[in-house]
């Protein structure tokens, strides 16, 4: 529903079927249910002039219909061996930034399955800690667009793809790369894929064969020499 998270709840109210699924900006809030409650809410925001856009989804998650499965979930998320994050993450239950084993327990993913997913104020969280680089993991950079409305804009941040549609696979992630590294992420190349060598504080591919160009020298203005070697 593209309308604000107070708006949508009032509209719900005591819902006992539908629920809030996602808070993903100021004018981008998921509800989840059953598809005939859905259908009467969507026309009741039709009337006041809200559009709105379904989803496909294999269930409706974060709402009353999961509870049923809850109690096997999380048995068997206790079977997980769950190791604590080695980076701080903003966990979009709690908005806020873990560090420890918060994340790390059966419980918290039960509570990720039913809760809202709050996206908005989990990037806001960031943005507060000083973030502005953010790169998306996945197919297309859905959440690249919702994340430059969650925080006014985004303007002051850069925002990277990991894949496009309709762009080659390899030369968006390479791309990315490049834009991480020239803003001073320390990239593991030789995981990326190349052979490099050092030479004078330089990295150069050691597959690439070089060739030295010498610039264009203006002897006339209508005579140019252009000299090249290759070692």
């Amino acid at each position: 529903v593209f309308a604000d998270r107070d708006r949508v709840a009032a509209a719900l109210g005591a819902s006992p079927v539908l629920s809030i699924a996602a808070e993903n900006g100021p004018s981008n809030t998921v509800v989840s249910g059953p598809a005939e409650a859905l259908q009467r809410l969507l026309r009741e925001f039709a009337s006041q002039g809200i559009d709105s856009q379904s989803l496909v989804v294999s269930h409706a998650f974060h709402s009353s219909l999961i509870e049923p499965m809850l109690d096997e979930f999380e048995a068997v998320a206790a079977t997980v061996a769950w190791r604590q994050p080695r980076v701080p993450i903003a966990a979009n239950v709690t908005v806020t930034l873990l560090h420890g084993n918060e994340m790390a327990t059966a419980g918290y993913w039960r509570r990720h399955a039913r809760e809202p997913v709050r996206f908005a104020a989990g990037l806001a969280a960031l943005h507060a800690e000083g973030q502005r680089l953010f790169l998306e993991i996945g197919p297309t950079p859905t959440l690249t667009a919702l994340g430059r409305r969650a925080i006014d804009g985004g303007h002051d941040c850069t925002w990277l793809p990991s894949l496009q549609r309709g762009r080659d696979d390899w030369q968006t992630i390479l791309r990315s790369l490049g834009e991480l590294y020239v803003r001073g992420v320390e990239v593991d190349w030789s995981a990326a894929g190349f052979r490099l060598r050092n030479e004078g504080g330089r990295w150069f591919d050691l597959d690439d064969v070089r060739t030295s160009i010498f610039v264009p020298i203006c002897l006339e203005p209508e005579e140019t020499v252009l000299r090249s070697s290759t070692p």
